[in-house]
This record gives structure tokens, sequence and C-alpha cells, in this order.
């Protein structure tokens, strides 16, 4: 989203309300659109706060675009990523218990906690050979080694505090509910799928209002665009104007002085 980041020289952020304290548990109600809010950073705020130059032509302005990333308050996705996190150390370990209970004593783990998901990640890879690939009759073994990717980049956005965007948070429950399934944690899979159905709705609301603010935005940057080409013209015009002016008063001055020698 390759994890995704907002440019530093983006100042201007526009919460659409405040972000819900945690996201909900598996039967809860997920926060309507109006606790997710979506941050928009627009070339625009920075020229207005005088962190970057104004353009001074038409082909420069076009550079103030709106920067299409949407990023959710990052409480919420935290708490978001830690549900995913937990309900896959679940399902991992329970497979675990039944699949190699051995490695799991050698290995001292005695509860889901214990282990990570990139420890899990690891271990899944060098026994791709034991795990059923398919999902509802589809083979997803061409998947399989993002699919696991995906765990350790969820350990990784908790790990380093990194904002994510929803497509990259759509990614990481899509690839969760995946090996969940492929596992054949029934308890974890309705879980996640119950989860992910209900984010998938908030986010495609919460989507669809950006695009409106979206809209309005482009209408008023070429609006702005628009002024600015005007401004500039009369700027030239108000030139070649004065051009001529100050042409025409150095001729009648040298004419003046001309008539006075002769």
């Amino acid at each position: 989203m390759a994890l995704k980041k907002k440019k530093k020289g983006a100042l201007a952020i526009v919460p659409m309300e405040e972000a819900p304290d945690a996201m909900p548990k598996p039967g809860s109600e997920i926060p309507s659109v109006a606790g997710i809010p979506i941050e928009r950073q627009l070339v625009e705020d920075r020229i207005a706060s005088g962190n970057e130059e104004h353009p001074t032509s038409a082909a420069k302005a076009k550079e103030a675009v709106v920067h299409e990333s949407i990023f959710l308050p990052f409480v919420t996705q935290f708490s978001l990523l830690e549900r995913i996190q937990k309900l896959l150390e679940q399902a991992l370990f329970t497979y675990g218990k039944v699949s190699m209970s051995d490695m799991l004593k050698d290995k001292g783990w005695e509860c889901a906690e214990m282990v990570h998901l990139s420890t899990w990640a690891d271990i899944l890879s060098e026994r791709r050979g034991d795990i059923n690939m398919t999902i509802d009759g589809t083979s997803y073994e061409a998947d399989y080694d993002a699919i696991l990717q995906a765990m350790r980049d969820i350990r990784a956005v908790l790990v380093n505090r990194a904002p994510t965007d929803t497509a990259e948070i759509r990614r990481l429950l899509h690839s969760s509910y995946q090996i969940v399934a492929m596992l054949r944690q029934t308890e974890c899979r309705e879980a996640l799928a119950l989860l992910r159905s209900r984010v998938d709705v908030k986010l495609k609301i919460a989507e669809r209002e950006w695009r409106i603010l979206h809209c309005r935005a482009e209408a008023r940057l070429k609006e702005i665009r628009d002024k600015r080409a005007q401004l500039d013209q009369l700027e030239e015009n108000s030139r070649k104007e004065l051009a001529y002016d100050m042409k025409q008063v150095h001729k009648r001055a040298v004419d003046r002085f001309m008539d006075q020698l002769f």
C-alpha cells in the first residue's frame, strides 16, 4: 500500500468527524460513516498555507490536484487491524494445536498471544505442502505467498504505527479471511467474513462521500485555474499597454526637445 503514507507536504487534513475509540467486536455494530472520517490532502491547501510556491501560470496550476488515497483515523485503523490480528492468531494457534502440536510443545507456545503473525507466516511458508489452498472449490495456490505476506504486513503496521489507506486495509482483511479459510477454521472464518462485510459497507459509503468531496474540490480548483488564467491575461495586456504608453511618452518628450532645438 506496499504500505502507503501521506506526503509530508500536505498540511491541511479535513476529518469529517471524530474517530470512534475502537473497532467493535464481532456481533456489535460497526460505527456509521459519520464515525469514519476521511483525510483529504490538497496541494491547494499547501499553497494557501505558504508552504508551497503559488503557481504563476496555468500550466503550473494544473499541478494542484487532489490526492486520491483515503485514510481512516489512525485509532480506527489500529483497532481494526488489531482485531484482525487477534482473530488470525487464534485461528493459527488452534490449527497448530491439531496439525503441529509437537512443535508448539517444543517451542513452549502455550497460547495464541505467544506467537506473532510473522512467525506463523514463516512456518506456513515452510509447510506449504500441508496446506489445502482451495476455498470453496477454487485454488489460491498462486496467491499463497501474497496471503502470507499480508500477515507480515499486518504485524508491521501495528508495530510501526504506519498510517494505511482503505485499499490496503481491504487487501489485508481479504488475505486474512483467505488464510483462515484455507486452515478450515470455521469460527474465525465466520467472524472475519462478518467483519469484512460490515467494514466493506462502511468503506464504500465513506469512499462515495469522498468522491463527492473530490468533485467539489476539483470544481473549485478549476474555478481558481480559470480565474488565474484570466488574471494572467489581464496582467499581460496591462504590461503591453504600459509598454506602449511609455513609448508614446518617450516619443512626445523627444519631439518637444527637438522642437525647442529647431
